[in-house]
């Protein structure tokens, strides 16, 4: 049993995950916002809508999943 005035002592394994999760804080607070780049819009003059449901988001009309599985081509490629 262990007698209440022993100490904690910091093991390798504390030290490792403690030093993971600083990596990780460090990342995400230097990290900037993702930016799309709506170039399929912009070629075509469709809005985004045309392809995503929320517009911006990641889920796809049934327009965007056949533009998608077709290689981000809209028509015939020659």
């Amino acid at each position: 049993m262990r007698n209440s005035t022993d100490k904690k002592r910091i093991t390798p394994n504390r030290l490792l995950v403690a030093a993971q999760f600083a990596v990780l804080a460090g990342i995400i607070s230097f990290s900037s916002a993702a930016q799309a780049l709506p170039s399929f819009a912009r070629q075509t003059g469709k809005p985004c809508a045309q392809c995503h449901t929320v517009a911006y988001g990641p889920a796809l009309t049934s327009y965007g999943r056949q533009f998608k599985l077709n290689g981000y081509v809209w028509g015939d490629v020659t």
